[in-house]
Protein backbone atom coordinates (compact mmCIF):
# COMPACT_ATOMS: atom_id res chain seq x y z
CA UNK A 1 0.00 0.00 0.00
CA UNK A 2 1.23 3.52 -0.84
CA UNK A 3 0.08 6.58 1.11
CA UNK A 4 1.10 10.17 1.83
CA UNK A 5 0.21 12.39 4.78
CA UNK A 6 1.43 15.13 7.12
CA UNK A 7 2.91 14.22 10.51
CA UNK A 8 4.65 15.86 13.45
CA UNK A 9 7.74 13.76 14.13
CA UNK A 10 9.80 14.72 17.18
CA UNK A 11 8.32 18.24 17.18
CA UNK A 12 9.13 18.65 13.49
CA UNK A 13 6.52 19.18 10.76
CA UNK A 14 7.11 16.51 8.14
CA UNK A 15 5.63 14.74 5.14
CA UNK A 16 5.25 10.97 5.50
CA UNK A 17 5.35 8.66 2.49
CA UNK A 18 4.47 4.98 2.91
CA UNK A 19 5.78 3.05 -0.09
CA UNK A 20 6.68 -0.58 -0.86
CA UNK A 21 6.86 -1.60 2.79
CA UNK A 22 9.01 1.36 3.87
CA UNK A 23 8.15 4.73 5.42
CA UNK A 24 9.96 7.90 4.39
CA UNK A 25 9.77 11.06 6.50
CA UNK A 26 10.80 14.39 4.97
CA UNK A 27 10.95 17.55 7.13
CA UNK A 28 9.08 20.40 5.44
CA UNK A 29 12.02 22.59 6.36
CA UNK A 30 15.22 20.62 5.58
CA UNK A 31 17.11 22.66 8.19
CA UNK A 32 14.98 21.15 10.95
CA UNK A 33 16.44 17.69 10.35
CA UNK A 34 18.77 18.52 13.26
CA UNK A 35 15.84 18.11 15.67
CA UNK A 36 15.43 14.52 14.56
CA UNK A 37 19.13 13.66 14.37
CA UNK A 38 19.41 12.67 18.10
CA UNK A 39 16.76 10.01 17.45
CA UNK A 40 18.45 8.28 14.51
CA UNK A 41 19.39 5.34 16.76
CA UNK A 42 15.84 4.80 18.02
CA UNK A 43 14.59 1.23 17.60
CA UNK A 44 11.41 -0.78 18.16
CA UNK A 45 8.88 2.04 18.56
CA UNK A 46 5.29 2.66 17.44
CA UNK A 47 4.55 5.41 14.93
CA UNK A 48 0.96 6.63 14.59
CA UNK A 49 -0.27 8.68 11.63
CA UNK A 50 -3.40 9.42 9.58
CA UNK A 51 -3.53 8.33 5.96
CA UNK A 52 -4.88 10.27 2.99
CA UNK A 53 -8.44 9.07 3.60
CA UNK A 54 -8.35 10.03 7.28
CA UNK A 55 -7.95 6.51 8.66
CA UNK A 56 -5.47 5.81 11.44
CA UNK A 57 -2.33 3.79 10.80
CA UNK A 58 0.15 2.36 13.30
CA UNK A 59 3.61 1.13 12.33
CA UNK A 60 6.04 -0.81 14.51
CA UNK A 61 9.43 0.54 13.42
CA UNK A 62 12.48 -1.68 13.99
CA UNK A 63 15.08 0.89 12.95
CA UNK A 64 15.63 3.96 10.78
CA UNK A 65 18.38 5.51 8.69
CA UNK A 66 19.26 8.95 7.31
CA UNK A 67 19.03 9.33 3.53
CA UNK A 68 21.13 11.66 1.37
CA UNK A 69 18.09 13.75 0.36
CA UNK A 70 17.52 14.88 3.97
CA UNK A 71 14.82 12.28 4.51
CA UNK A 72 14.57 9.54 7.12
CA UNK A 73 13.90 5.97 6.02
CA UNK A 74 11.98 3.83 8.51
CA UNK A 75 12.00 0.03 8.44
CA UNK A 76 8.66 -1.20 9.84
CA UNK A 77 8.18 -4.77 11.01
CA UNK A 78 4.43 -4.53 10.57
CA UNK A 79 1.80 -1.86 9.87
CA UNK A 80 -1.85 -1.62 10.88
CA UNK A 81 -3.78 0.36 8.26
CA UNK A 82 -7.25 1.87 8.12
CA UNK A 83 -8.37 1.48 11.71
CA UNK A 84 -10.98 3.94 13.05
CA UNK A 85 -10.99 2.82 16.70
CA UNK A 86 -8.12 2.14 19.07
CA UNK A 87 -9.66 -1.00 20.57
CA UNK A 88 -9.74 -4.51 19.13
CA UNK A 89 -11.45 -7.76 20.15
CA UNK A 90 -10.46 -10.22 17.40
CA UNK A 91 -8.83 -10.75 14.03
CA UNK A 92 -9.59 -12.96 11.06
CA UNK A 93 -6.78 -14.69 9.20
CA UNK A 94 -6.98 -16.06 5.67
CA UNK A 95 -4.40 -16.72 2.98
CA UNK A 96 -2.46 -19.25 0.96
CA UNK A 97 -1.03 -21.37 3.76
CA UNK A 98 -4.40 -21.37 5.57
CA UNK A 99 -6.03 -22.61 2.35
CA UNK A 100 -3.36 -25.27 2.00
CA UNK A 101 -3.56 -26.72 5.49
CA UNK A 102 -7.28 -26.28 6.22
CA UNK A 103 -8.34 -27.61 2.82
CA UNK A 104 -12.09 -26.95 2.26
CA UNK A 105 -12.39 -29.87 -0.15
CA UNK A 106 -10.86 -32.28 2.36
CA UNK A 107 -13.01 -30.93 5.19
CA UNK A 108 -16.34 -31.25 3.36
CA UNK A 109 -15.43 -34.66 1.91
CA UNK A 110 -14.58 -36.05 5.34
CA UNK A 111 -17.62 -34.40 6.93
CA UNK A 112 -19.94 -35.94 4.38
CA UNK A 113 -18.48 -39.38 5.16
CA UNK A 114 -18.49 -39.22 8.94
CA UNK A 115 -21.07 -36.66 10.08
CA UNK A 116 -24.73 -35.94 9.46
CA UNK A 117 -24.80 -32.16 9.25
CA UNK A 118 -27.26 -29.93 7.46
CA UNK A 119 -25.87 -28.32 4.33
CA UNK A 120 -24.90 -24.69 4.95
CA UNK A 121 -25.24 -21.97 2.32
CA UNK A 122 -21.53 -21.10 2.09
CA UNK A 123 -22.19 -18.33 -0.44
CA UNK A 124 -23.92 -16.00 2.03
CA UNK A 125 -23.20 -17.74 5.34
CA UNK A 126 -20.41 -19.77 6.90
CA UNK A 127 -20.07 -23.12 8.62
CA UNK A 128 -18.27 -23.30 11.94
CA UNK A 129 -16.02 -26.34 11.68
CA UNK A 130 -14.20 -26.36 15.01
CA UNK A 131 -13.02 -24.17 17.88
CA UNK A 132 -10.07 -24.32 20.25
CA UNK A 133 -9.18 -22.57 23.50
CA UNK A 134 -5.59 -21.70 24.39
CA UNK A 135 -3.78 -19.58 26.97
CA UNK A 136 -1.42 -16.93 25.63
CA UNK A 137 0.52 -14.65 27.98
CA UNK A 138 -1.78 -15.77 30.82
CA UNK A 139 -4.91 -14.66 28.93
CA UNK A 140 -7.62 -16.87 27.37
CA UNK A 141 -7.81 -16.90 23.58
CA UNK A 142 -10.48 -18.53 21.41
CA UNK A 143 -9.68 -19.72 17.88
CA UNK A 144 -12.39 -20.88 15.47
CA UNK A 145 -12.20 -22.42 12.01
CA UNK A 146 -15.01 -21.70 9.56
CA UNK A 147 -15.75 -22.04 5.85
CA UNK A 148 -18.03 -19.84 3.74
CA UNK A 149 -18.99 -16.18 3.18
CA UNK A 150 -17.91 -16.45 -0.45
CA UNK A 151 -19.58 -13.15 -1.42
CA UNK A 152 -18.55 -11.31 1.74
CA UNK A 153 -16.30 -8.85 -0.09
CA UNK A 154 -18.77 -8.20 -2.87
CA UNK A 155 -17.21 -7.40 -6.23
CA UNK A 156 -13.76 -7.95 -4.68
CA UNK A 157 -14.56 -11.60 -3.89
CA UNK A 158 -12.68 -14.25 -5.86
CA UNK A 159 -15.79 -16.52 -5.80
CA UNK A 160 -13.81 -19.32 -4.14
CA UNK A 161 -14.42 -21.14 -0.87
CA UNK A 162 -11.73 -20.30 1.69
CA UNK A 163 -11.15 -21.38 5.30
CA UNK A 164 -10.98 -18.62 7.89
CA UNK A 165 -9.36 -18.57 11.33
CA UNK A 166 -11.01 -16.16 13.77
CA UNK A 167 -8.96 -15.35 16.87
CA UNK A 168 -10.91 -13.72 19.72
CA UNK A 169 -9.35 -12.19 22.83
CA UNK A 170 -10.04 -9.72 25.62
CA UNK A 171 -10.58 -6.19 24.34
CA UNK A 172 -7.25 -4.41 23.96
CA UNK A 173 -5.63 -1.40 22.34
CA UNK A 174 -2.18 -3.02 22.44
CA UNK A 175 -1.20 -3.57 18.81
CA UNK A 176 2.01 -5.34 19.83
CA UNK A 177 -0.02 -7.97 21.74
CA UNK A 178 -2.20 -8.57 18.67
CA UNK A 179 0.91 -8.99 16.51
CA UNK A 180 2.45 -11.47 18.95
CA UNK A 181 -0.80 -13.43 18.97
CA UNK A 182 -0.94 -13.39 15.18
CA UNK A 183 2.62 -14.76 15.14
CA UNK A 184 1.39 -17.70 17.25
CA UNK A 185 -0.86 -18.69 14.33
CA UNK A 186 2.00 -18.27 11.86
CA UNK A 187 4.32 -20.32 14.07
CA UNK A 188 1.66 -23.02 14.39
CA UNK A 189 1.34 -23.30 10.59
CA UNK A 190 5.12 -23.33 10.11
CA UNK A 191 5.64 -26.05 12.72
CA UNK A 192 2.80 -28.32 11.70
CA UNK A 193 3.59 -28.05 7.96
CA UNK A 194 7.39 -28.22 8.45
CA UNK A 195 7.68 -25.24 6.11
CA UNK A 196 8.56 -21.62 6.90
CA UNK A 197 6.92 -20.20 3.77
CA UNK A 198 3.41 -18.92 4.38
CA UNK A 199 2.74 -17.01 1.17
CA UNK A 200 0.34 -14.08 1.32
CA UNK A 201 -1.76 -13.78 4.46
CA UNK A 202 -4.66 -11.44 5.10
CA UNK A 203 -5.27 -10.34 8.69
CA UNK A 204 -8.46 -8.31 9.23
CA UNK A 205 -8.86 -6.65 12.62
CA UNK A 206 -12.24 -6.48 14.37
CA UNK A 207 -13.78 -4.22 17.00
CA UNK A 208 -17.28 -3.79 18.46
CA UNK A 209 -19.92 -1.37 17.20
CA UNK A 210 -23.26 -1.29 19.05
CA UNK A 211 -22.76 -4.81 20.35
CA UNK A 212 -21.69 -6.32 17.01
CA UNK A 213 -18.32 -7.12 15.49
CA UNK A 214 -17.16 -4.69 12.83
CA UNK A 215 -14.14 -4.25 10.58
CA UNK A 216 -11.35 -2.11 12.07
CA UNK A 217 -8.44 -2.16 9.65
CA UNK A 218 -5.93 -4.81 8.72
CA UNK A 219 -2.42 -5.87 9.70
CA UNK A 220 0.43 -6.20 7.21
CA UNK A 221 3.36 -8.33 8.34
CA UNK A 222 6.40 -7.03 6.47
CA UNK A 223 8.74 -9.54 8.12
CA UNK A 224 6.96 -12.59 6.67
CA UNK A 225 8.46 -14.49 3.76
CA UNK A 226 6.28 -13.33 0.86
CA UNK A 227 7.94 -15.54 -1.75
CA UNK A 228 5.75 -17.40 -4.22
CA UNK A 229 3.81 -20.06 -2.36
CA UNK A 230 3.78 -23.66 -3.47
CA UNK A 231 1.30 -26.18 -2.16
CA UNK A 232 2.73 -28.93 0.03
CA UNK A 233 3.58 -32.14 -1.81
CA UNK A 234 2.88 -34.26 1.26
CA UNK A 235 -0.23 -35.17 3.24
CA UNK A 236 -0.03 -32.35 5.76
CA UNK A 237 -3.68 -31.32 6.03
CA UNK A 238 -6.16 -30.46 8.74
CA UNK A 239 -8.02 -33.77 8.51
CA UNK A 240 -4.89 -35.76 9.39
CA UNK A 241 -4.00 -33.53 12.34
CA UNK A 242 -7.45 -32.84 13.71
CA UNK A 243 -6.93 -34.65 17.06
CA UNK A 244 -3.74 -32.69 17.79
CA UNK A 245 -4.59 -29.12 16.67
CA UNK A 246 -5.25 -27.93 20.23
CA UNK A 247 -1.86 -29.25 21.41
CA UNK A 248 0.02 -27.70 18.49
CA UNK A 249 -1.66 -24.32 19.04
CA UNK A 250 -0.81 -24.31 22.74
CA UNK A 251 2.77 -25.37 21.99
CA UNK A 252 3.12 -22.49 19.52
CA UNK A 253 1.74 -20.09 22.14
CA UNK A 254 4.13 -21.27 24.85
CA UNK A 255 7.30 -21.60 22.75
CA UNK A 256 7.69 -18.14 21.24
CA UNK A 257 11.46 -18.67 20.98
CA UNK A 258 11.15 -21.77 18.78
CA UNK A 259 13.50 -21.33 15.80
CA UNK A 260 13.26 -22.57 12.22
CA UNK A 261 16.89 -22.44 11.07
CA UNK A 262 16.93 -26.22 10.62
CA UNK A 263 13.80 -26.31 8.46
CA UNK A 264 14.31 -26.88 4.71
CA UNK A 265 14.15 -23.83 2.45
CA UNK A 266 13.03 -25.73 -0.66
CA UNK A 267 10.96 -28.84 -0.01
CA UNK A 268 12.01 -32.08 1.66
CA UNK A 269 15.65 -33.20 1.71
CA UNK A 270 16.75 -36.72 0.81
CA UNK A 271 20.00 -36.67 -1.19
CA UNK A 272 23.51 -35.59 -0.30
CA UNK A 273 23.22 -32.52 -2.52
CA UNK A 274 20.17 -31.40 -0.52
CA UNK A 275 22.21 -30.85 2.65
CA UNK A 276 24.92 -28.23 3.06
CA UNK A 277 27.32 -28.04 5.98
CA UNK A 278 25.25 -25.15 7.36
CA UNK A 279 22.06 -27.22 7.07
CA UNK A 280 23.68 -30.02 9.03
CA UNK A 281 24.95 -27.73 11.79
CA UNK A 282 21.48 -26.20 12.12
CA UNK A 283 19.86 -29.64 12.37
CA UNK A 284 22.37 -30.79 14.98
CA UNK A 285 21.90 -27.58 16.97
CA UNK A 286 18.12 -28.11 16.87
CA UNK A 287 18.60 -31.70 18.06
CA UNK A 288 20.66 -30.56 21.04
CA UNK A 289 18.11 -27.82 21.78
CA UNK A 290 15.34 -30.43 21.88
CA UNK A 291 17.43 -32.59 24.21
CA UNK A 292 17.97 -29.60 26.49
CA UNK A 293 14.27 -28.63 26.38
CA UNK A 294 13.32 -32.10 27.68
CA UNK A 295 16.31 -32.90 29.88
CA UNK A 296 14.67 -35.54 32.03
CA UNK A 297 13.86 -37.61 28.97
CA UNK A 298 16.81 -37.06 26.64
CA UNK A 299 19.78 -35.96 28.80
CA UNK A 300 19.40 -38.05 31.92
CA UNK A 301 22.26 -40.56 32.10
CA UNK A 302 22.29 -43.77 34.11
CA UNK A 303 25.04 -43.30 36.70
CA UNK A 304 24.29 -46.25 38.98
CA UNK A 305 26.97 -48.45 37.35
CA UNK A 306 29.78 -46.22 38.60
CA UNK A 307 28.08 -44.82 41.69
CA UNK A 308 30.09 -47.03 44.09
CA UNK A 309 33.39 -45.83 42.61
CA UNK A 310 32.20 -42.20 42.69
CA UNK A 311 31.19 -42.49 46.34
CA UNK A 312 34.61 -43.93 47.25
CA UNK A 313 36.47 -41.11 45.48
CA UNK A 314 34.23 -38.44 47.02
CA UNK A 315 34.85 -39.93 50.48
CA UNK A 316 38.63 -39.70 49.96
CA UNK A 317 38.34 -36.09 48.75
CA UNK A 318 36.23 -35.11 51.75
CA UNK A 319 38.77 -36.78 54.08
CA UNK A 320 41.57 -34.51 52.88
CA UNK A 321 42.80 -32.08 55.60
CA UNK A 322 42.02 -28.50 54.54
CA UNK A 323 42.77 -26.51 57.71
CA UNK A 324 46.32 -25.57 56.65
CA UNK A 325 45.61 -25.16 52.91
CA UNK A 326 45.39 -21.90 50.99
CA UNK A 327 42.03 -20.77 49.61
CA UNK A 328 43.25 -21.58 46.09
CA UNK A 329 43.91 -25.21 47.09
CA UNK A 330 40.56 -25.48 48.86
CA UNK A 331 38.78 -24.20 45.73
CA UNK A 332 40.65 -26.77 43.63
CA UNK A 333 39.50 -29.61 45.91
CA UNK A 334 35.90 -28.38 45.78
CA UNK A 335 36.01 -28.14 41.97
CA UNK A 336 37.42 -31.68 41.78
CA UNK A 337 34.57 -32.91 43.96
CA UNK A 338 31.95 -31.23 41.75
CA UNK A 339 33.54 -32.70 38.62
CA UNK A 340 33.40 -36.21 40.10
CA UNK A 341 29.75 -35.68 41.05
CA UNK A 342 28.91 -34.74 37.44
CA UNK A 343 30.69 -37.69 35.84
CA UNK A 344 28.25 -40.24 34.50
CA UNK A 345 25.27 -37.86 34.79
CA UNK A 346 25.64 -36.16 31.41
CA UNK A 347 25.57 -37.61 27.91
CA UNK A 348 27.99 -36.84 25.10
CA UNK A 349 26.75 -36.15 21.57
CA UNK A 350 26.97 -39.77 20.44
CA UNK A 351 25.15 -41.08 23.49
CA UNK A 352 22.49 -38.36 23.17
CA UNK A 353 21.58 -39.62 19.70
CA UNK A 354 21.53 -43.25 20.83
CA UNK A 355 19.46 -42.38 23.89
CA UNK A 356 16.98 -40.27 21.88
CA UNK A 357 16.44 -43.15 19.46
CA UNK A 358 15.87 -45.60 22.31
CA UNK A 359 13.29 -43.22 23.84
CA UNK A 360 11.42 -42.78 20.53
CA UNK A 361 12.09 -46.09 18.77
CA UNK A 362 8.42 -47.14 18.90
CA UNK A 363 7.56 -44.06 16.85
CA UNK A 364 10.51 -44.42 14.47
CA UNK A 365 10.95 -48.14 13.77
CA UNK A 366 8.17 -48.27 11.19
CA UNK A 367 9.98 -45.60 9.16
CA UNK A 368 13.49 -47.06 9.27
CA UNK A 369 13.28 -49.02 6.01
CA UNK A 370 12.13 -45.88 4.14
CA UNK A 371 14.92 -43.75 5.63
CA UNK A 372 17.79 -46.21 5.17
CA UNK A 373 16.88 -47.63 1.77
CA UNK A 374 20.18 -47.47 -0.15
CA UNK A 375 21.95 -50.79 -0.67
CA UNK A 376 25.19 -49.45 0.83
CA UNK A 377 23.49 -48.96 4.20
CA UNK A 378 20.07 -50.60 4.29
CA UNK A 379 18.13 -51.13 7.51
CA UNK A 380 14.66 -52.34 8.42
CA UNK A 381 12.62 -52.34 11.61
CA UNK A 382 14.26 -51.79 14.97
CA UNK A 383 17.82 -50.47 14.59
CA UNK A 384 20.35 -52.82 16.19
CA UNK A 385 22.81 -51.49 18.77
CA UNK A 386 25.82 -51.68 16.44
CA UNK A 387 23.95 -49.84 13.68
CA UNK A 388 22.62 -47.01 15.85
CA UNK A 389 26.12 -46.63 17.27
CA UNK A 390 27.50 -46.39 13.71
CA UNK A 391 24.90 -43.75 12.83
CA UNK A 392 25.44 -41.74 16.02
CA UNK A 393 29.24 -41.89 15.75
CA UNK A 394 29.08 -40.62 12.17
CA UNK A 395 26.71 -37.77 13.06
CA UNK A 396 28.75 -36.64 16.06
CA UNK A 397 31.98 -36.93 14.08
CA UNK A 398 30.63 -34.88 11.17
CA UNK A 399 29.43 -32.23 13.56
CA UNK A 400 32.95 -31.90 14.93
CA UNK A 401 34.49 -31.93 11.44
CA UNK A 402 32.21 -29.15 10.20
CA UNK A 403 32.62 -27.07 13.36
CA UNK A 404 36.43 -27.26 13.28
CA UNK A 405 36.95 -26.82 9.55
CA UNK A 406 37.66 -30.47 8.79
CA UNK A 407 34.77 -30.83 6.33
CA UNK A 408 35.74 -29.92 2.78
CA UNK A 409 33.51 -31.99 0.48
CA UNK A 410 29.85 -32.76 -0.14
CA UNK A 411 27.75 -35.28 1.73
CA UNK A 412 27.12 -38.56 -0.07
CA UNK A 413 23.64 -40.02 -0.43
CA UNK A 414 24.48 -42.57 2.28
CA UNK A 415 25.54 -39.70 4.55
CA UNK A 416 22.27 -37.95 3.73
CA UNK A 417 20.29 -40.97 4.98
CA UNK A 418 21.87 -40.58 8.42
CA UNK A 419 21.38 -36.81 8.44
CA UNK A 420 17.77 -37.28 7.35
CA UNK A 421 17.33 -39.71 10.25
CA UNK A 422 18.61 -37.04 12.67
CA UNK A 423 16.27 -34.49 11.10
CA UNK A 424 13.26 -36.77 11.61
CA UNK A 425 14.44 -37.68 15.12
CA UNK A 426 14.63 -33.97 15.99
CA UNK A 427 11.10 -33.34 14.73
CA UNK A 428 9.88 -36.39 16.68
CA UNK A 429 11.45 -34.94 19.84
CA UNK A 430 9.49 -31.74 19.26
CA UNK A 431 6.28 -33.75 18.79
CA UNK A 432 7.00 -35.45 22.11
CA UNK A 433 7.13 -32.00 23.71
CA UNK A 434 3.84 -31.10 22.04
CA UNK A 435 2.36 -34.08 23.90
CA UNK A 436 1.82 -36.69 21.18
CA UNK A 437 2.02 -40.41 21.92
CA UNK A 438 4.34 -42.70 19.94
CA UNK A 439 1.66 -43.90 17.51
CA UNK A 440 0.61 -40.31 16.81
CA UNK A 441 4.24 -39.28 16.30
CA UNK A 442 4.66 -42.13 13.80
CA UNK A 443 1.58 -40.98 11.91
CA UNK A 444 2.72 -37.33 11.81
CA UNK A 445 6.32 -37.95 10.70
CA UNK A 446 4.96 -40.23 7.99
CA UNK A 447 2.81 -37.38 6.68
CA UNK A 448 5.54 -34.73 6.94
CA UNK A 449 8.57 -36.70 5.75
CA UNK A 450 6.88 -39.34 3.57
CA UNK A 451 8.72 -42.03 5.56
CA UNK A 452 5.87 -44.45 6.33
CA UNK A 453 2.38 -45.34 5.17
CA UNK A 454 0.52 -45.34 8.49
CA UNK A 455 -1.72 -42.44 7.52
CA UNK A 456 -2.41 -43.76 4.03
CA UNK A 457 -3.47 -47.13 5.43
CA UNK A 458 -5.92 -45.46 7.82
CA UNK A 459 -7.65 -43.27 5.24
CA UNK A 460 -10.95 -44.42 3.82
CA UNK A 461 -11.53 -44.27 0.08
Amino acid sequence: MNDTCHITFHETECILIEENGYIFILPKNPEEIKRIRPHFEDKDFLLKYKGTLGYNSIAFVERMSFEMNHSIKLFPKYIVNRCHKDSFIAFEMTGETVDDFFSPSRYFFDRNRTENKDVVDVIYNNELAESWEIIFEEKPVSITLSFGDILRWGIASDLMLHPKLTVSFEQTSDITYIYRLYRVLVRFLQIIRYDTKCGKLRVDLLTTEQGHKSYNGYLRDLSLDQEKFYRSNHEVEYGCYRPYIQQFLQFAAQNTDYTFFHYPSEGLRFRGRDYSAVDYMNIFAAFEAECHANKDLFEKAEATKVQTIKDAIISQIEALPTQSLKQEDISFIENAKQRILQLGTQLGQTKKIINAYHVLHNALDGSVEYIFYLSEFRLKGHIQDKDIKTIATFLAGQRGAVAHGGFSSMFTDVDAQKIHFLEILTYAQMLKRVGLEDLDIERVIGAVFCCNYVLSQEQRI
